[in-house]
């Protein structure tokens, strides 16, 4: 928990202290993660033993799962979500998705910091997308990461509904 929470606040760290320099290399951090997420889902196509395989897809899911859970005041819906949080935090009328409000009232039942609620979201959301099993699969992911990866900052609840939809129709 302690090591978690050190990784929190060096983002918080980095997103509060960012300069032009750091906000052109975010650029590059996007493209060398798609570079590498494409690699390893070109490898884990080609791996012959199961247990190669299986290292390649969680390689692949960490690769874009990381980011999106421990990003800090990054996407333009992301104040809006800490808002709902502490509206319920503090049992203040909030209108929204039951979904959600059951989500958010989770991390407060089991005292999670705010964070929580993204790593969750970004945990249901990237599960549900790595769990297709269908003969495209390579295809679905990568058109999921190059349509979607970056409008699920913004659109946290609208991505889970998404992520629900393809792993039942796949």
């Amino acid at each position: 928990m302690f090591f978690f929470l050190l990784v929190v606040e060096y983002f918080k760290f980095l997103s509060e202290n960012v300069s032009l320099r750091l906000k052109k290399n975010i650029m590059y951090f996007y493209f060398l993660q798609s570079v590498f997420f494409i690699f390893s889902l070109y490898m884990y196509s080609k791996a012959k033993e199961s247990y190669g395989a299986l290292c390649l897809k969680i390689f692949s899911f960490m690769i874009i799962f990381l980011p999106a859970a421990l990003r800090f005041n990054i996407g333009t819906d992301y104040q809006n979500y800490v808002d709902i949080f502490d509206s319920i935090l503090l049992n203040e009328n909030v209108t929204t998705e039951v979904g959600w409000r059951l989500l958010n009232k989770v991390c407060i039942f089991f005292h999670l910091p705010k964070q929580f609620l993204f790593i969750i979201s970004s945990f249901i959301i990237y599960i549900l997308v790595f769990k297709i099993t269908k003969k495209n699969y390579i295809i679905l992911l990568i058109t999921f990461y190059l349509y979607l990866y970056t409008a699920s900052f913004n659109i946290i609840r609208n991505c889970i509904c998404l992520a629900f939809v393809l792993c039942g129709y796949f």
